[in-house]
């Protein structure tokens, strides 16, 4: 399981980057096999049958170290949000700056979703910080990421 970190170049891509001051806009999930699960604007939780970079992206790819055990918990939380919305009020809290303290659980961002994913399993990426407030660049931070290639 990997967890794939995308540099957008479309619009809302560079307005996340240059508000999170990070080269990373979007963030998601690929499962052994080629199998990703992500939070799209426009569409919500989708699973696609591959990474799917759009025109100028690059990605980073990162393993975290996981147990059988956590890969099922991870696969089990993501398959149980496929359908759910795209959080919009979230993503613009990163773009105002606004600060929040709440989840949205029926409905996700993309970073959001695969934190969220992991601290599901036990799993804590970052330490003391919550799902709804995690950007794709704070997500890179994870000293439980190690890279795995750049596509």
């Amino acid at each position: 399981m990997l967890i794939a970190l995308h540099k957008g170049r479309g619009v809302i891509g560079r307005l996340i980057r240059w508000q999170t001051r990070s080269p990373y806009s979007h963030a998601s999930i690929v499962f052994e096999g080629g199998r990703v699960i992500e939070s799209r604007e426009f569409i919500g939780v989708r699973q696609l049958a591959s990474l799917q970079p759009q025109p100028g992206e690059r990605i980073d790819l990162y393993r975290v170290p996981l147990t059988g055990d956590q890969c099922e918990a991870i696969r089990a939380f993501l398959y149980a949000q496929l359908g759910k919305p795209y959080d919009y009020t979230s993503v613009l809290r990163f773009i105002s700056r606004r600060k929040a303290s709440r989840e949205s659980g029926h409905r996700w961002f993309c970073s959001e979703l695969v934190f969220a994913a992991f601290h599901h399993a036990g799993v804590r990426l970052l330490d003391r910080v919550e799902p709804w407030a995690v950007s794709p660049g704070l997500l890179s931070l994870s000293p439980l990421l190690v890279p795995a290639r750049v596509k």
